[in-house]
């Protein structure tokens, strides 16, 4: 990983872990190059990234401070994080394997909800999940352009995504059946020796804490390995965020 984004994580880690609370002014780059003995170019880089993600804003001349969250909260991020925890049959050897990274062209669901025009540019990442030898699911990471360097390897790609989930807040979470032409769907019917075995798709948009989409997740599961048990909560105490979209929390059923 690069140093920058190191430096950035670590930033991130502290003001999330309220080392800096909202509205703190950060330290100068001089400081934090001296702490993090590095350049004060490589501060500046991570800073930056940190305020294209709104988490940090800059003050002409001031300097710049821990962004003030939105005066509506959101619930916690509901992330699929231990997927053996959903499979029928309990099974350790559950990993999962990179097999393609390319640039995108965003098409209209997709630029709708990353906030993105139409046919923007986009980075799709494709995994699978593999058990004693068989993919049994896939998954979809969909980022718009913007979010990723202008060279993009699997690692930079693998990153990104560890990062966005990391900043994630909350996911806007919806359980689609895919098209009969869908290929990633298909494959895993391939895979499974049976055209008819059942596949839904668990599409998630992960959004910051201003709200702001960071990207898009299709996990296709095929329902003869896993179990989805879908509810939906909400605190009636805590405020909609302005999307009026519904958020689904994934449990594994007994």
């Amino acid at each position: 990983m690069h140093r920058y984004l190191e430096i950035h994580k670590d930033i991130f880690r502290r003001i999330q872990s309220g080392d800096w609370p909202p509205g703190t002014q950060l330290p100068s780059e001089t400081v934090l190059a001296s702490e993090y003995k590095t350049t004060r170019v490589t501060i500046r880089r991570a800073l930056q990234l940190l305020e294209q993600e709104h988490v940090l804003t800059s003050r002409q001349g001031v300097g710049r401070f821990v962004a003030q969250p939105p005066a509506t909260a959101t619930s916690e991020l509901t992330r699929l994080l231990d997927w053996r925890q959903f499979m029928r049959t309990p099974n350790k050897d559950l990993r999962t394997v990179t097999i393609a990274s390319h640039e995108v062209a965003l098409n209209s669901e997709r630029a709708e909800l990353l906030k993105r025009p139409e046919e923007s540019p986009g980075y799709q990442f494709v995994q699978s999940r593999i058990s004693t030898g068989t993919t049994v699911s896939m998954a979809v990471s969909v980022f718009p352009g913007a979010a990723l360097a202008a060279q993009c390897s699997d690692a930079a790609l693998l990153d990104t995504l560890k990062r966005h989930e990391e900043m994630a807040m909350y996911a806007e979470s919806d359980i689609l059946v895919p098209s009969v032409d869908d290929p990633y769907a298909n494959y895993l019917q391939d895979c499974d020796s049976d055209p008819t075995s059942p596949i839904l798709v668990l599409r998630q948009l992960f959004l910051d804490w201003r709200h702001a989409p960071l990207f898009l997740s299709y996990d296709y599961l095929n329902l003869r390995v896993f179990s989805l048990h879908l509810t939906r909560e909400r605190d009636k105490s805590v405020p909609r965020p302005p999307r009026d979209s519904r958020h689904a929390h994934p449990h594994a059923q007994p």
